[in-house]
């Protein structure tokens, strides 16, 4: 113990009526930190009961009027024995500073109880742990120094062996980084608190030696020399604190799990995680030692891929394909088995993200940090791979890491699921063939289009998509439909090659997983079909969840809401530990966390489950809501809309709206999406305008939005898909002659005699200008040639980067129509040339620069020589001010879609709008008068002033609102004998 605890042992009868304001009272007699342990006799789908009853809504009440944070999970606690069922009644609840020191354990013995005891662990207890191999540490290496010995040779690479070239490479690399780079020790040593560095290591010993000093020495001079030492430390550490916290929020993303941002906020707590090996129990023999318990996994994870799993059939066939040589020389000339290019390399290995390396320790950062020779040699390395069809020793071997499954007991060696980690060497070469084959598979159509899994531009969500809009057709037309969801058993383990899907993949359907709901909306009793998979019945059930929606039978969403808001309410305990802390809590912070952490999970599948009724996605309400007066320090009874207003995030039905809108565009913009070209047939159609009460289909709901909204009119822009193979990607470069110079420090006429220079030297190619305008409600473009001009205007949602590159654009099919060859295009838009220049295809690539790609490929190849050039905008070159004249006068408009991205932010602002006209209606809200704008204002880094001024703001505070939880009259002004509030 680090400090004193409160610990209340507290029991509820279960037949006597507790009043909630006992309980709050109860809690106001507590000293904090506190922990309160007790049968309490109520039942909470939070704490792991399929229901709730009224002592338990007072639990739930309990902990959300006072942030107080439940330490059970879903293990039941007690056994009634009458009735031979276990219950959920015994809770632990804590102050929200105790949560990350603390957890809760049910022991599965009763001991001749009828209540199983409660085990509540310290986590500040350390282990030892074992050995670790040393790696590089990255963040400290010395990159220039390293980039000057990573010197690899093209000669020796070309006139060696594949064998020899490699460990060649390797050991060039190995030896640079051993020079360059540290290593760890290997020790598991305890972990510091992370904000704990070197500046508060140097004040805490001169704090120490001070007071050592002043023990000594106990002088008025030796005393105040410690208080300054003292509060010196004390500074440095509030300081660390503060710039450590801002680190931690900034590594926080949307792609973040709950488990993943706990071992965060514990190790800013300065809760090291422990990295003790558990025993294993295997065959009832007990194993202990370190390489015992490496062989015992192995084995079992050798096993469970290997082919004694494999059923007679499947080994059969398994064994006569692998006796089936490939044929390597085979169309040896077609496109795809040409050399692999520089710009692929380069290309993958940018994307390439930070991952541990193999048996080779070669980092992809080690990679990066190479010169361009020594890539250009380790691609010529990959090119002779390629060619020769070899692959290299080191290359097959992989250093397996166990993980444990979640909530797995650690003794099973079967529990523990293996990471493979190879050679970032061996990856990068992966990631570039990988992308020639996805090419071929996706232009020729080989892969199926309901395929969402490892596709660009796809999600999950078309998935239940498909499957939603399967439900509500046959409910359209009351009809039935079956659902079976399989389950393949150990799928990851078994892969071995997918030739087709039947008996003889080598996958094994796991029938116990395996099951089926029969969606109806029939009331009446009927009879679910019997299907079997491998002569056993499939079960029926009344919900499943796919893809992490949970389906019910009727298609209420009801199980999936109130499981995704028991989900969410456990994920609050975040924000509630963090909300008391006195350091790094601000408002942006804690939004932030916030949106990452339980608003993402909100807002997966709402496209799909947004379709439930009213009453049921309001049951999510309460969770927005808790976790916005966590983040603002607001009070409990504040009222949501000033909620939303003073946070600026809007409420989760404004949300879903959007979200649905974005998606439905982005759907609308791939020509290749399954539901791109969505229409119902017209008896459908007319079946749906007769059946008012039955719920339509996502494009139904979207186009009743649209209309309601007046958007309509809005068209998104097509986006091109595999315009051109990786191998082909076009390399363009710009001139920028004014590199050298500052537009700020360069005058007009230094600038005009520059560009006179240039243009000199370019006399040959033909000049182009082009320019994009945009203002409140006009965006536009032009081109001016030497003999004719081209402007036009654009919706008003488009940016000023789609106004540019369609100037662009415009300029390259004008040039396809010429006799000339040479052509020099001017833009002022140095954001459109980057992205020329840099880049690859992405899902996420503007169209519009997909589509000058294109036709610049096309161009070249009919012998056009077509240069780029930026030029300055307003400093008087000639043709730039024509075209930026031409651009702001054009009155001709354009039918052109409008690109997704700017079309995302044109309804994000339009929704934006529409709740502003909201807020405006509320003149009554004592927010509104100092806030009639909804808009993010500045949050104070101290969380208890930014607290306090966030209650006095919207007028809602422990003094004036107090006794509206306890069910008590309102304060009165002693002087005035009026309700007492903020204003008065």
């Amino acid at each position: 113990m680090h400090s004193l605890v409160t610990v209340c042992s507290l029991y509820l009868p279960p037949n006597e009526r507790i009043n909630q304001s006992d309980l709050n009272n109860l809690i106001l007699q507590l000293s904090p930190p506190f922990v309160i342990l007790g049968d309490l006799n109520g039942h909470s789908p939070l704490w792991g009961s399929s229901d709730a009853n009224s002592c338990g809504q007072k639990n739930e009440q309990l902990l959300a009027d006072h942030n107080l944070c439940l330490l059970n999970s879903d293990e039941k606690t007690h056994f009634h024995l009458p009735t031979r069922t276990f219950h959920s009644v015994d809770l632990a609840i804590c102050s929200p500073s105790l949560l990350p020191f603390y957890s809760l354990t049910v022991d599965n013995d009763l001991y001749n109880s009828d209540h199983f005891p409660l085990i509540l662990t310290d986590n500040r207890n350390n282990l030892i742990s074992p050995f670790r191999p040393p790696k590089y540490v990255l963040n400290a290496a010395d990159w220039q120094k390293f980039t000057s010995l990573a010197n690899i040779n093209w000669d020796i690479v070309q006139s060696s062996t594949i064998e020899e070239a490699l460990n060649y490479i390797i050991n060039i690399i190995i030896e640079a980084a051993d020079t360059s780079i540290p290593k760890t020790s290997g020790n598991c040593r305890r972990q510091n608190k992370p904000w704990w560095n070197d500046d508060c290591k140097q004040a805490y010993k001169k704090q120490r030696k001070a007071w050592d000093i002043f023990r000594r020495y106990p002088t008025t001079l030796n005393f105040i020399h410690f208080k300054k030492t003292r509060a010196d430390s004390r500074r440095k550490q509030r300081r660390s604190r503060k710039i450590s916290w801002q680190k931690f929020v900034s590594s926080i993303t949307f792609t973040i799990s709950s488990r993943q941002l706990w071992k965060k906020v514990k190790k800013a707590s300065g809760i090291s995680h422990s990295n003790a090996v558990s025993v294993l129990i295997d065959n009832g023999r007990t194993i202990s030692s370190l390489k015992g318990i490496a062989n015992s996994i192995g084995s079992t994870l050798s096993y469970t891929s290997s082919s004694q799993n494999y059923t007679l059939p499947i080994l059969n066939h398994k064994n006569n394909a692998e006796k089936e040589k490939l044929n390597f020389n085979s169309q040896t000339n077609r496109p795809y088995n040409c050399d692999l290019t520089f710009l692929e390399f380069q290309s993958c290995l940018s994307n390439a993200h930070d991952s541990s390396p193999g048996p080779d320790n070669i980092s992809y950062a080690m990679i990066k940090h190479l010169t361009i020779e020594s890539q250009k040699s380790l691609l010529h390395l990959y090119n002779r791979i390629w060619k020769e069809h070899y692959f290299p020793t080191i290359w097959q071997q992989t250093i397996v890491i166990p993980l444990l499954k979640p909530g797995k007991d650690p003794t099973n060696p079967s529990n523990y699921r293996p990471i493979a980690l190879t050679c970032c060497l061996c990856k990068l070469l992966e990631k570039i063939v990988n992308r020639r084959l996805i090419y071929f598979l996706e232009i020729h159509n080989f892969i199926h289009p309901s395929q969402s899994g490892f596709r660009r531009g796809r999600s999950t969500v078309d998935n239940l998509l498909a499957l939603e809009t399967d439900i509500r057709l046959a409910f359209l037309q009351r009809k039935h439909l079956v659902a079976v969801f399989f389950d393949i058993e150990k799928a990851y383990d078994k892969t071995w090659s997918i030739t087709q899907w039947s008996k003889v993949n080598g996958f094994t359907i796991s029938t116990s997983k395996t099951a089926a709901v029969h969606f109806c909306r029939k009331r009446s009793l009927h009879f679910d079909p019997e299907l079997k998979l491998n002569n056993e019945i499939i079960p029926f059930m009344n919900e499943i969840r796919f893809l992490g929606v949970v389906f019910d039978k009727k298609l209420s969403f009801l199980p999936h809401v109130k499981q995704l808001r028991n989900k969410c309410e456990k994920s609050l305990n975040i924000l509630k530990v963090l909300s008391t802390t006195a350091w790094g809590a601000d408002r942006v912070s804690m939004l932030k966390i916030y949106k990452a952490t339980i608003l993402s999970k909100l807002d997966y599948g709402c496209t799909i489950y947004g379709s439930a009724r009213k009453s049921v996605l309001q049951k999510l309400d309460p969770v927005h809501h808790t976790a916005l007066r966590l983040c603002s320090g607001a009070f409990r009874t504040s009222p949501v809309k000033s909620l939303y207003v003073d946070c600026c995030e809007p409420a989760l039905e404004h949300r879903r709206q959007l979200l649905s809108l974005n998606y439905f565009f982005r759907i609308g913009s791939n020509p290749c999406h399954p539901f791109y070209d969505f229409k119902l047939r017209p008896f459908l159609v007319r079946l749906q305008e007769a059946r008012k009460s039955f719920v339509p289909v996502f494009f139904t709901r979207i186009n009743l939005t649209l209309s309601e909204l007046n958007l309509l009119y809005l068209r998104p822009t097509l986006q091109p898909n595999n315009t051109f193979p990786p191998w082909e990607i076009p390399d363009i470069e710009y001139l920028n002659p004014f590199k050298t110079f500052k537009k700020s420090d360069t005058t007009d006429v230094i600038n005009q005699k520059i560009f006179l220079e240039h243009r000199q030297h370019y006399q040959d190619s033909i000049p182009i200008y082009t320019d994009g305008s945009k203002s409140a409600a006009h965006v536009s473009f032009a081109v001016v040639f030497p003999d004719k001009t081209i402007s036009f205007t654009l919706h008003s949602s488009c940016s000023v980067f789609a106004a540019e590159a369609l100037a662009v654009l415009f300029a390259l099919e004008e040039i396809s129509d010429r006799l000339q060859r040479n052509f020099i295009i001017y833009t002022d838009s140095l954001s459109v040339l980057q992205s020329l220049n840099s880049f690859y295809p992405h899902p996420h690539n503007h169209p519009v620069v997909l589509n000058i790609l294109d036709l610049f490929n096309k161009l070249a190849l009919r012998g056009f020589n077509i240069m780029f050039c930026w030029v300055p905008s307003q400093v008087g070159i000639l043709g730039n001010e024509q075209a930026d004249r031409a651009a702001k006068s054009a009155v001709v408009p354009i039918s052109i879609g409008i690109p997704v991205g700017d079309l995302k932010k044109h309804v994000e602002m339009y929704l934006h709008t529409k709740w502003q006209e909201q807020w405006d209606l509320e003149t009554d809200n004592k927010l509104h008068t100092l806030k009639p704008l909804v808009q993010p204002w500045p949050s104070l880094a101290n969380r208890k002033a930014d607290t306090l001024i966030t209650r006095l703001r919207i007028g809602h505070t422990r003094f004036t609102h107090l006794h509206l939880l306890f069910g008590e009259e309102p304060p009165m002004c002693s002087s005035c004998n009026c309700r007492m509030s903020v204003r008065h």
